[in-house]
């Protein structure tokens, strides 16, 4: 290349660089509990086991039965193939368990498809005392499903957990810059920030939590993963893509005999 060639271009090039940097502004990050090296191991990362070696794996048994044939999950790349294949736990213990490692496959399958955000308003986000009072009321899943539906109102409202949840008392705990705990009179729940990064490419940065819950009495548990918004440094999260038509098959959303104050 002569110099001249070289002079006419050195200003895209530097312009081109100044771009990419540009879009590397906010960069994909992801929580250390993955257990994720680097983006370019995700395939590896889903192919490690979930247990030790000294532990067969988690039995399943073809539409849940247990006289029917049998396999073991060991993996993110067993349990994908199994789940789809109609192999299920047996028990509800077994069946929380496989949402859980579920929930953190589709992280691992999100990531790989995410890019680096080029605007940010979750970026400094942390899990503190306060953090009720930002995060969105569906992140504490419920075993109620009309409880469900009016969270959904909420969420398109942009009304916060701590403003939802102003009569049930909600026991705070923060265990660490990601993590928190909450418990109220029939369940408890803890919501863990998983990621930071754009996940559905419009730009913005969005923050992947995992919710998990599980009631006080009896067997009833859940795990899922909420991918979060905002659109002002200090405003309330709302769950990207939640819609109302996911409570058609529970009772009307529009009478509540309790509905939360924050509703009405």
């Amino acid at each position: 290349m002569t110099h001249l060639a070289a002079a006419i271009l050195l200003p895209y090039l530097l312009a081109g660089a100044a771009a990419a940097a540009e879009t590397e502004k906010y960069p994909i990050w992801w929580s250390p509990s993955l257990e994720l090296e680097s983006l370019d191991k995700i395939d590896e990362r889903r192919r490690k086991r979930f247990w030790p070696e000294e532990y067969e794996g988690m039995d399943v048994f073809k539409d849940g039965d247990s006289k029917a044939k049998s396999a073991v999950v060991e993996n993110c790349v067993s349990l994908d193939r199994l789940l789809n294949e109609g192999f299920y736990p047996l028990y509800s213990r077994g069946s929380q368990i496989a949402m859980s490692l579920g929930a953190t496959c589709a992280t691992f399958d999100m990531l790989k498809g995410a890019k680096a955000a080029e605007v940010s308003f979750v970026r400094d986000f942390v899990m503190t005392e306060e953090a009720l009072d930002y995060l969105p009321a569906m992140v504490n899943i419920s075993p109620g499903r009309d409880w469900l539906c009016r969270q959904y109102r909420a969420n398109e409202r942009r009304i916060p957990l701590s403003r939802f949840e102003a009569e049930r008392n909600v026991q705070l705990k923060v265990l660490n810059d990601f993590t928190i705990e909450g418990r109220i009179e029939w369940w408890f729940y803890d919501v863990e920030i998983l990621a930071r990064a754009d996940f559905n490419r419009d730009g913005l940065e969005d923050l992947l939590v995992i919710a998990s819950a599980d009631a006080t009495e009896g067997t009833w548990g859940a795990t899922t993963i909420f991918l979060l918004n905002r659109d002002t440094p200090d405003g309330v999260f709302w769950v990207v893509d939640a819609e109302e038509e996911l409570c058609t098959n529970y009772r009307p959303c529009d009478a509540h005999y309790d509905e939360p104050a924050a509703l009405r």
